[in-house]
This record gives structure tokens, C-alpha cells and sequence, in this order.
């Protein structure tokens, strides 16, 4: 019964160990460390991407027709994922981070229906 105990003492150590590990080697994505203060109001969409970009060293990838989209946000110590959704905010999106590339991909669908 001992050593059935030690077992699990055993087993329950080495996946914390495990989980420790894990935990402790997670790979830090630099677009999540790097904080944005920003305010704009109706300024075009590649503006504001160019801004981003210089601020996190990030490309940020745009359709040619979706440049001139006014957009509108405020945010403060924002990571660059946060900031991107308060300025696409009212589209339908999709963000496609790219770390290896230092790349993030606009996608807008139905542009011309934000609210």
C-alpha cells in the first residue's frame, strides 16, 4: 500500500514538474510585450497601420482598397492585438499574426458594412 502511495506522490510531483516546465519555457510573442498609446479620429486605415508599424517594427499587410477606410480608436499601454481590435472594431476580421516574419495580415471582409 506504501509504495503504491509513493507512486502517486511520484506520478503527481512529476507532472507538476512537467507543468512547471512548460510554464516556464512558454514562448513570449514580442507583439504582446511591445504597449501602444494612440488617439486618431476618421484617419485612414493605412495611417494608422504605418504608425503601428513604426511604434513595434511589425509590417502590418493591407488590401490595397482597404487603405483609405477612415478608422477611429483611443487606447492606452495597448498591446499591438488590442490596439488592432479597437481599430478594426465594427469590421468583420481576421488578425494573422506571423512571428518568424515580424508580419501581421489585415483581413476585412465586407468592408463597406462597418458600423
Amino acid at each position: 500500500m506504501k509504495s503504491r502511495k509513493n507512486i502517486c506522490y511520484l506520478m503527481q510531483y512529476t507532472i507538476w514538474s512537467l507543468g512547471l516546465l512548460l510554464i516556464t519555457f512558454a514562448p513570449v510573442h514580442c507583439w504582446a510585450a511591445t504597449r501602444l498609446t494612440m488617439s486618431f479620429a476618421e484617419r485612414p486605415l493605412i495611417e494608422v497601420a504605418r504608425e503601428i508599424s513604426e511604434q513595434t517594427g511589425y509590417t502590418i499587410v493591407l488590401n490595397e482598397d482597404l487603405n483609405e477606410i477612415p478608422v477611429t480608436a483611443r487606447f492606452h499601454q495597448a498591446t499591438v492585438d488590442e490596439a488592432l481590435r479597437r481599430v478594426l472594431a465594427g469590421f468583420n476580421y481576421a488578425l494573422i499574426f506571423e512571428e518568424d516574419l515580424k508580419s501581421i495580415s489585415v483581413i476585412i471582409l465586407n468592408p463597406d458594412s462597418n458600423s
